[in-house]
């Protein structure tokens, strides 16, 4: 596993800040889940969520799942990271990228 800093110097290298990046979450498909990624979203970006986000959402084909992709403005590679961590934490997740 990488340290958090060898994580932020690898997002640096990928990526130039601030730039749209892509996050895709995989949960139970609740509205419990739905409201909690985007309730961790409006935490992190505030009242900038509206304008920084593009947000889509799909059913698996059986149903049970959701996908929620966004692409969001990031400041920062810290930034990201601190995303991760909050919907790390989403009760419900299946699969984070």
């Amino acid at each position: 596993m990488k340290t958090r800093s060898e994580a932020i110097s690898l997002l640096e290298q990928c990526h130039s800040f601030p730039c749209i990046y892509m996050f895709k979450v995989i949960g139970e498909n609740t509205s419990a889940f739905y409201g909690a990624v985007l309730a961790e979203v409006s935490t992190e970006l505030g009242g900038m969520m509206g304008q920084k986000a593009n947000l889509t959402s799909r059913l698996s084909s059986g149903g049970k799942y959701l996908s929620v992709t966004l692409r969001l403005e990031m400041e920062s590679a810290e930034q990201v990271l601190k995303l991760y961590e909050r919907f790390s934490k989403v009760k419900g997740l299946r699969s984070l990228m």
